[in-house]
């Protein structure tokens, strides 16, 4: 079976320097190989959105994610100073609504030998 690439999109990043965007490329494509892994062999695209806003002196960032699955769409947002804390941020989110929509079939998905099979027996239908 064909690996897919990863595919993190990202808009409003002309605004950015060039340390904060490798600050959000390398947080961003870590966490993303974490939430492809749910998904198995599936593609799911990540796109975030960026959005600053200039106080005077500091800076402060707003983060739109949005993750694109065969059958849904998840989506996260976080705003904060730093951008390392929320792109983290918004990451964790998206990952843990990944597995959040699994929930009420927790006890299923045990029985089917982990969540990792649940989501690929899920998926491939």
């Amino acid at each position: 079976m064909a690996k897919f690439r990863n595919i993190v999109k990202y808009t409003g990043l002309d605004k950015l320097t060039l340390l904060e965007k490798i600050k959000l490329k390398n947080i961003a494509e870590s966490k993303y190989s974490k939430i492809s892994r749910l998904f198995q062999d599936k593609p799911a695209d990540v796109s975030i959105n960026v959005k600053i806003y200039d106080k005077e002196k500091k800076r402060k960032y707003s983060l739109h994610g949005k993750v694109e699955a065969a059958t849904r769409i998840f989506s996260a947002s976080a705003s904060d100073w730093d951008i390392k804390k929320t792109t983290h941020e918004v990451m964790d989110k998206l990952e843990s609504e990944v597995k959040k929509q699994f929930k009420p079939q927790t006890k299923e998905w045990r029985r089917k030998g982990g969540f990792k099979n649940f989501i690929a027996e899920k998926f491939s239908k």
